[in-house]
């Protein structure tokens, strides 16, 4: 092993040998360990036919028919998740105002850790914080679909955005 000798700011010299950099690698480790709250992305789920009994949430104006886009999240946030819900939002509120204005578009953060909202982990098969689109019609939930690729996006609000539009529009096409 080679010896290096360094100048320290204290003006002092030492060896710093392969373990200098331990307390930084430990360092990034905890962060990475306590940063992330996604989870490995799986397949989106779309569905057809939605769980018998399922409340379909507060429409707009329009009581027959309209998109609901839902965050779900637990008590605990990380600064990602929370910006995960700003970003959904402004999706929704920003890039839709007239749908939204008028009730066809809705959207709504649901705490799944409240005890009348832990049926929405069962119902969606939910394991991290996540948003699903749901077509409702009628008061009932005709098709549903969660975005996993959310948690791809959050790094650019543009791209993020985008990836909102293009799914919420799928929906809205069928109204």
């Amino acid at each position: 092993m080679q010896r290096i000798e360094v100048k320290t700011h204290s003006g002092k010299s030492g060896w710093r040998g392969w373990n200098a950099g331990l307390p930084v690698l430990a360092a990034f480790f905890v962060l990475f360990l306590l940063g992330g709250c996604e989870k490995a992305a799986e397949p989106a789920a779309t569905v057809e036919a939605p769980p018998q009994g399922r409340a379909a949430g507060k429409p707009g104006a329009n009581e027959d028919t309209h998109v609901l886009v839902t965050y779900f999240y637990t008590t605990y946030r990380c600064t990602a998740c929370t910006l995960l819900e700003t970003y959904s939002a402004e999706s929704v509120e920003k890039g839709f105002p007239e749908k939204v204005r008028d009730g066809r578009l809705v959207f709504r953060s649901i705490n799944v850790d409240e005890p009348e909202n832990r049926h929405f982990v069962r119902d969606y098969s939910l394991y991290t914080k996540s948003v699903v689109i749901s077509l409702v019609r009628n008061g009932a939930e005709v098709r549903w679909k969660n975005l996993p690729d959310i948690w791809r996006h959050l790094r650019s609000r543009d791209v993020f955005q985008e990836y909102m539009k293009g799914e919420i529009e799928s929906f809205l096409r069928e109204i």
